[in-house]
């Protein structure tokens, strides 16, 4: 029995059944034990010659007499009698992965088959958590503790940034919190890249945690990692207020916006079915100045616009009255407001540089007040070893973060097919790796756009690009099926809705006894951990964000020589 001694006190029952599909089931040596056993708690079940890692699925209290439950004992002494004989209790077992001790060493095996009847079962311990998930290195972050215990487990974030990724949870179970940690880590480690779009303003400079003596101030990214991140914002009154400090505000030209950053404004404008086929007669027409022209819409120029384009007149009165809140966005320069516009075509990353006509991107207080491309400053950020977080309207203006998110993003996806395209046939250093934050994620993956949006591409297909997402949603039922199965590591909160629960759960082996685990997080602070960076599911109270986190954060500056300018972009950048 791989070093362990039989009749052990640390014995907590034995195996009495099960198969490899549905898991085993222990009956408990002693029935009161089962109070301090909980789903979501591990154990090892003791092979001949393999140690079984398993998740507590399940519990249940069995008799051998059914007559007993018809006529109950009522006194101590009778129910301590039967207790253990004909009263006992059973715990469901789901095996997660198996450990091979061989030359000291354990080695992780997928499970394909089953202990004996009568295995021992006994509790996990740090020997075996440390076998499965490692130790603090250059690629493991600490991201929480079993709910049964004080072992740290460990997330590999290189493996974590290879692929798109789900946070999920409803409100208040402290997604954010484990989305910042999970962002701190992959920049304290150097592991990519990221760019945050913080819709909330929780991310970049300070957060908010709720607890039991109220609400206070937690340290953002930017406080915690200095200039490693960049802090950009489209409302620097509001910034200004919060005691931010910011980089750099950005703009957005009217000719910068597609069609496609339109359509996906979609369900918040209330756009009509005509609008498609309107866009496009109008950008084949106009060009790039489409955009103002329609907004700015008069009666004489509607009629001018319906002759020219041949466009139905009501569709371009309904289009134009629906882009209406448009004109209200203060970030986008139009030309009637008094703001130069772009007169020349739209960038391609070709042409950052030299060529960058003035506009989107103002410099930061007390810099030079040349405006330069919002794109250009963050892919220059990302390349050079930073990271960008990108602040919101305070007042929740979903209209404003649904146009930016999807417009920067879109040309990012842009530029990294470019660049790689590019490093491949060159044989040069490709763009660095980097992942892209989205709260309201639903937003820009519902199944009626996801497989038309830039965010749907680089779920399924940027992996190969360096580009991968980090999606942070409450309703993953409302993400399109395919996407949430590209998904390759989910960290699921507490879900209360049945679809939720199985959306965030779809495609993961064991789910349906997986939602019982789920079903028993507390409210805030515990997490279920599945998939690509996890050799295998663990549920987890998630770790403290608070003044020892801000230590071990503390001196993660760049380390030298890893400024990634390797890059021919960087390259490029820098000879302009």
């Amino acid at each position: 029995m791989i070093g362990y001694q039989a009749g052990s006190d640390r014995d907590l029952g034995v195996v009495v059944g099960g198969t490899l599909s549905k898991g085993l089931t222990i009956r408990l040596h002693d029935p009161e034990h089962i109070e301090h056993m909980h789903a979501g708690d591990y154990v090892v079940v003791l092979g001949n010659e393999l140690r079984y890692l398993s998740v507590i699925t399940d519990l249940a209290l069995k008799v051998t007499d059914e007559h007993l439950l018809a006529n109950p004992p009522d006194d101590l002494f009778t129910r301590q009698v039967l207790s253990g004989t004909a009263t006992y209790a059973t715990v469901e077992l789901l095996p997660t992965l198996a450990l091979e001790t061989a030359g000291g060493k354990s080695q992780i095996l997928p499970v394909r088959s089953i202990p004996a009847h009568f295995s021992r079962v006994q509790r996990s311990t740090k020997d075996d958590f440390t076998a499965v998930f490692g130790e603090e290195d250059a690629t493991h972050f600490c991201i929480g503790k079993p709910l049964d215990s004080e072992h740290d487990i460990y997330i590999d974030l290189t493996r974590l940034t290879e692929r798109s990724n789900g946070v999920f949870g409803k409100t208040g179970t402290g997604k954010s919190f484990l989305t910042r940690l999970l962002i701190a880590g992959t920049i304290q480690k150097n592991t990519c890249a990221n760019l945050i779009f913080d819709m909330h303003n929780e991310y970049g400079w300070q957060g908010v945690s709720e607890g039991s003596t109220g609400k206070r101030s937690v340290k953002g990214l930017k406080q915690l990692f200095g200039s490693r991140v960049k802090l950009f914002t489209l409302d620097r009154k509001g910034s200004d207020q919060r005691g931010e400090q910011v980089d750099g505000d950005i703009f957005i030209n009217p000719s910068e916006i597609a069609e496609e950053d339109i359509l996906l404004l979609g369900s918040v404008l209330n756009l009509r079915e005509t609008a498609p086929a309107v866009l496009s007669a109008l950008q084949r027409h106009y060009g790039t100045h489409w955009l103002s022209k329609l907004v700015f819409l008069d009666q004489k120029e509607l009629d001018t616009v319906v002759e020219e384009t041949g466009a139905n007149k009501e569709s371009v009165r309904a289009l134009a009255r629906a882009l209406g809140p448009l004109r209200k966005m203060s970030f986008i320069l139009w030309e009637r407001s008094g703001m130069a516009e772009i007169q020349s075509a739209p960038i391609t990353f070709d042409e950052v540089g030299e060529d960058v006509p003035p506009s989107p991107v103002a410099a930061s207080s007390g810099a030079s007040s040349q405006r330069n491309s919002a794109v250009r400053d963050i892919l220059t950020a990302v390349q050079n070893g930073q990271h960008v977080v990108v602040g919101f309207p305070a007042k929740d203006d979903l209209l404003s973060y649904l146009l930016v998110v999807n417009l920067l993003t879109r040309r990012l996806r842009e530029h990294y097919v470019t660049e790689t395209n590019r490093s491949i046939a060159s044989r040069q250093g490709r763009p660095r790796q980097i992942m892209i934050t989205i709260e309201e994620a639903h937003r820009f993956l519902d199944p009626a756009v996801a497989q038309n949006t830039v965010f749907g591409e680089i779920a399924r297909e940027m992996r190969k690009y360096g580009m991968s997402l980090l999606v942070v949603d409450q309703r993953p039922s409302a993400i399109d099926d395919e996407i949430v199965s590209q998904l390759g590591t989910r960290f699921i909160c507490l879900l209360d809705d049945e679809k939720d629960v199985r959306s965030a759960l779809s495609g993961v082996s064991g789910a349906t006894r997986l939602q019982t685990v789920l079903a028993s997080l507390e409210t805030r602070g515990q997490a279920l951990l599945i998939g690509h960076a996890l050799p295998m599911p663990i549920a987890v109270r998630t770790r403290a964000y608070d003044q020892d986190f801000y230590r071990a954060m503390a001196g993660s500056e760049q380390p030298e020589g890893e400024q990634f300018q390797s890059s021919s972009f960087v390259s490029r950048m820098s000879r302009r």
